[in-house]
């Protein structure tokens, strides 16, 4: 429930009553002074269930007042109230108005009646809504209740203990459903385009198993649109969308709540542009089950691709298990490398060396930490050692890595022309050496050259770039799903450094998700 100041007793009323239907209720009344009004505003619209925005002549004007409602709009969750019989401003007249104008404040009234039914949809409540007195002094502090509502221009969130002690232990599965989860997690998990289609046919199998049950569906969607990232051509990734948008969908039928269902939904679109959009939803879904592994996971993946790797390093740190799968152990690392906890990450890859040590993901990451660390001579080792090489590194990705550690050993002209020549000619043939190409030119120097693969990188200009995994697969180019996190990693500070680096990030719509989501970037903090 969105207001403006001046509307303020009546919206007092209404919290009152909501209460007393056993909802839970934060509004400004509860913000700490010095917080940030709209960075505190974002984290409590992003886990509540229900956004009722009150209209008014007063409120129709205010641009915080249009924010707040358009976030619940467009994510399905407002509950629109006049409480003066102003008319909703464009944009949300389309939705029908609850009217608490005149003699709607009373519980016996047809309007908080349709009031206490819409929130309740949303967000039940265990009680009906009683009378409340007028008010005119501050409200008390708000007993916890079942649910929680967004209430008012600024919001006070609950913390994450607070969330923990509000929710009861999550159901157990059946044993043969939990069995089919753990397999499909450990074939997901090897990061391939085959684990991961071994996982959809996995988690298809559980919802034959148990047709109802809600994190079956919700996994399967979450399965699918991994896929779609990242397995299959751009022809193809439509109709996959499609099918994780479905079964997320089918998740939250039998679940409003289901994290995984939420996620699943979220995560069914391009990256670019919707960076937003999908934090506040795996957000939701943390707080609404913070059990739920995968979407912490899935948060803390989409920091690393807007530049947030501490927090995503501190998320990791919380999943993370015995031994963790490698790609899982790969984001860790990276995030705690990126963010400047070099020791801690140091530890981390120890950790993964002595378990995966020839696992191309946890070689790579060696490899790259090692040249950025000032020891190119012991990365130009590696790529000599037979004995402890991933088989599934291209022979031209490690004669790439090969020409970059020796040009940074010796520091030869001939050496880093050669470095350069390689890159550039590389870059052309498939996404993920343009990759290497932008970092690797940067290090070597070369700011111009990388700075120009970055233009064909994600906008195709100058010429085009395609996503092949491979010189057998099909060459399709899809611009919104170029990847941004290694944009953060050591790898690139010579190219953050460069004035053009700016020009990049806002160009494909990074600065203008830092400026909505109220935060920055760890180098733009630094």
């Amino acid at each position: 429930m969105s207001y403006d100041r001046d509307d303020s007793d009546k919206a007092r009323t209404i919290v009152l009553a909501l209460e007393s239907a056993g909802h839970s209720v934060w509004w400004d009344r509860h913000i700490k002074g010095g917080a940030q009004y709209s960075k505190v505003i974002e984290q409590a619209l992003m886990r509540a269930d229900a956004v009722v925005v009150l209209w008014s002549e007063h409120s129709i004007d205010s641009a915080w007042v249009r924010d707040e409602a358009a976030s619940g709009r467009d994510s399905g969750r407002l509950v629109p109230v006049t409480v003066d019989g102003s008319q909703a401003p464009l944009g949300f007249r389309q939705y029908q108005t609850i009217d608490l104008s005149g003699s709607g404040l009373r519980a016996s009234s047809t309007g908080m009646r349709a009031l206490q039914q819409a929130v309740d949809e949303l967000a039940p409540g265990t009680g009906e809504v009683r009378d409340i007195p007028p008010q005119k002094h501050a409200a008390p502090a708000p007993a916890l209740a079942r649910r929680t509502l967004v209430v008012g221009g600024a919001v006070a969130a609950i913390g994450a203990t607070g969330f923990l002690l509000l929710r009861a232990k999550e159901p157990s599965n059946p044993p043969e459903v939990e069995a089919l989860f753990g397999k499909a997690r450990q074939a997901w998990t090897q990061g391939s385009g085959e684990g991961n289609a071994q996982a959809i046919g996995l988690y298809r199998r559980a919802t034959t198993v148990a047709p109802d049950n809600a994190d079956a569906w919700g996994f399967l969607g979450v399965a699918y649109a991994d896929r779609a990232h990242w397995f299959v051509t751009a022809s193809e990734r439509t109709a996959i969308w499609e099918r994780a948008h479905e079964a997320g969908q089918r998740a939250l039928q039998l679940d409003p709540r289901n994290a995984y269902g939420r996620s699943a939904v979220a995560y069914a679109r391009p990256m670019r542009g919707n960076w937003l959009l999908m934090e506040r939803e795996f957000r939701r879904g943390v707080s609404d089950q913070p059990g739920k592994w995968l979407v912490s996971f899935c948060l803390g993946w989409l920091l690393t691709l807007v530049g947030r790797l501490s927090e995503a390093s501190e998320l990791f740190e919380k999943i993370r298990d015995e031994a963790p799968p490698p790609n899982q152990y790969r984001w860790h690392i990276q995030a705690l490398w990126g963010s400047g906890k070099t020791e801690e990450a140091d530890r981390v890859l120890e950790e993964a060396d002595s378990i995966y040590r020839t696992h191309e993901v946890i070689w790579q990451t060696r490899f790259d930490m090692l040249l950025t660390g000032g020891q190119p001579g012991a990365a130009l080792a590696m790529t000599q050692d037979p004995a402890n090489k991933p088989a599934s590194i291209p022979p031209e990705e490690l004669a790439l890595q090969a020409a970059v550690a020796r040009a940074l050993v010796s520091n030869a002209p001939s050496d880093r022309e050669a470095a350069k020549s390689a890159l550039m000619q590389q870059s052309r043939e498939a996404a993920w050496l343009a990759r290497m190409a932008i970092q690797y030119l940067g290090m070597t120097g070369f700011a111009d050259e990388a700075f120009q693969i970055a233009d064909a990188y994600y906008f195709s200009r100058g010429f085009s770039i395609p996503d092949r995994a491979s010189a057998t697969s099909r060459p399709d180019v899809t611009l919104d799903a170029r990847d941004t996190r290694f944009l953060f990693l050591p790898t690139m500070r010579a190219l953050r450094a460069d004035a053009r680096f700016e020009g990049l990030v806002n160009e494909i719509g990074l600065t203008r998700y830092w400026q909505q989501a109220g935060t920055n970037a760890d180098y733009r903090r630094a």
